[in-house]
């Protein structure tokens, strides 16, 4: 395997930001990338698709409950080219300012090809409201 250079392990950071690493590291040993967070608040049932310039891998999603929910009130968060989930499904039926946390990503889902979706989709039979944030990084060979 080749060494990354330093160019190389900058491609995935904005403009001149550095994270330079004090050893030589292999190919795919360690890889420098800033992380984004997308905030979606939901107000009720419906699908709500982000569309990313950019390649990404879904690493992490949560919500905040902003009322209290019922037996029905779901989020999922899905991969918008297959339709199929990345994470487990959010089951909203908590109290208000409750927090949830994905407990599972689905390594086959989390890639986001550039000008692909993410699609979140929340189901509503008492109060779907929340905040949901999805953490990316970018996708980088």
């Amino acid at each position: 395997m080749a060494q990354r250079t330093k160019t190389q392990q900058r491609d995935c950071l904005p403009n001149d930001f550095d994270l330079s690493i004090s050893r030589d590291i292999l190919d795919q040993d360690v890889r420098a990338c800033l992380d984004g967070v997308y905030q979606i608040t939901i107000a009720g049932a419906g699908v709500i698709n982000i569309t990313v310039n950019r390649g990404v891998r879904v690493i992490d999603a949560w919500l905040i409950k902003t009322t209290i929910g019922g037996v029905g009130d779901t989020v999922d968060v899905g991969n918008g080219a297959t339709g199929n989930p990345i994470t487990n499904q959010f089951d909203l039926n908590v109290a208000d300012n409750a927090l949830l946390r994905a407990t599972t990503l689905d390594a086959g889902e989390m890639f986001i090809a550039a000008g692909g979706r993410i699609r979140i989709i929340s189901a509503q039979v008492t109060n779907a409201t929340c905040i949901l944030y999805v953490r990316c990084i970018p996708a980088i060979a």
